[in-house]
């Protein structure tokens, strides 16, 4: 009677522990479950971040290429600013050479003039003086044959 009241006890005592076990093993699976989840979640979350971070960096790329090619616009536009710029500077002091060229051709031509027109004076002085000495010779050559 003892020993089957033992193997009884045993019995219930294996049939506790079996039923321990099966929920542990069930506790462990619904961990493990969840795990797998948790894992799964982590896995597509860093998939996103990860493509997310990738099209950052294309833009960011794009950004920096849209900024190279700015920057060298804009140097490109300076550049032919400051060329335009000495060309004009150039072309300034071409015309200011040419306006002291003119301004000095214009004054020998105002003194030639002005000696030229003495001289005409001086000739025209002396060809009226000479008109009437060849009057007055005119005049006395008719009163002496008259």
């Amino acid at each position: 009677d003892e020993a089957r009241h033992e193997r009884d006890a045993l019995a219930a005592e294996v049939s506790d522990l079996k039923r321990s076990v099966a929920e542990r093993d069930a506790t462990l699976g619904y961990v493990g479950a969840e795990v797998e989840s948790v894992k799964a979640m982590f896995a597509t979350r860093e998939d996103d971040l990860r493509r997310e971070r990738d099209e950052l960096a294309s833009l960011v790329a794009e950004r920096d290429e849209h900024e190279a090619a700015v920057r060298n616009e804009a140097n490109a536009v300076r550049e032919e600013a400051a060329r335009a710029k000495a060309e004009a500077a150039e072309a300034l002091a071409e015309l200011a050479e040419k306006r002291e060229a003119v301004d000095r051709v214009e004054a020998e031509a105002k003194e030639t003039v002005r000696r030229v027109e003495g001289e005409m004076r001086a000739l025209l002085a002396e060809v009226a003086a000479q008109r009437r000495k060849t009057r007055e010779l005119g005049s006395a050559l008719q009163s002496m044959y008259a």
